[in-house]
C-alpha cells in the first residue's frame, strides 16, 4: 500500500483485520452516540453472530 513519501507499507493480514474491526467499532459507537442526542432512534448496530444473543 502506498502511504506517501515513496514508502510501501507492508503488514500482516491479521494485523490489518484487527485494525479494521477496531476502527469500525469506534465509528459505530460514535454514530450511536450522535443519534441518541436526536429524535431519531438509533438502529440496531450490533451484529448477532451467535443466535442466542439475538433475543
Amino acid at each position: 500500500m502506498e502511504r506517501g513519501f515513496g514508502k510501501v507499507q507492508r503488514d500482516l493480514a491479521g494485523h490489518v483485520l484487527a485494525h479494521v474491526f477496531m476502527h469500525q467499532t469506534h465509528y459505530r459507537g460514535q454514530v450511536h452516540t450522535v443519534l441518541s442526542g436526536t429524535a431519531v432512534e438509533p438502529p440496531q448496530l450490533d451484529e448477532f453472530l451467535i443466535p442466542s444473543d439475538a433475543s
